[in-house]
Parts: C-alpha cells; structure tokens; sequence
C-alpha cells in the first residue's frame, strides 16, 4: 500500500476549523486559523475573505513546510 505524501496539496486538503470575526467598530472583518499558530488575515469586505483565508492557509502550510516545522492536523 502506497503512504500518501504530506505536501502542500495533502494539507490544503484538510479542512482547518476557521474563526471569523468582526471588532464592533472596526470596518475590517478578520479571519484566524488557529492550529496553525499566528495564522490570522484580514479583508475590508466579508466577500474578500475567503480568498484571503485561502491565501493565509497557502501561505503558512508552504513556510512551514520549507521550514521543516510540524504542522498540526485538524481532528
């Protein structure tokens, strides 16, 4: 039997629990993965978010997989 491979397409894959807020007041909505530490984004419209999560989500995965770090797994 064949080991899948962790690449960057195997973590894409999963799916991360995503928070998404909004300060009272601030006109920006926000975004954090939080397995992935210090994953957090930002958009100035709640359309534009998910394209920004997506992006945040990339972003990490291939630094940490660049830098050797473990990268956790969601549940």
């Amino acid at each position: 039997m064949q080991t899948k491979t962790k690449d960057l397409g195997y973590y894409m894959a999963l799916d991360y629990p995503i928070v998404e807020f909004q300060e009272e007041g601030d006109p920006f909505f926000y975004a954090s993965i939080p397995l992935l530490k210090g994953a957090m984004t930002n958009s100035p419209t709640k359309e534009g978010l998910p394209a920004m999560i997506k992006e945040l989500k990339e972003t990490w995965l291939q630094w940490a997989l660049d830098k050797g770090k473990e990268i956790p797994e969601p549940k």
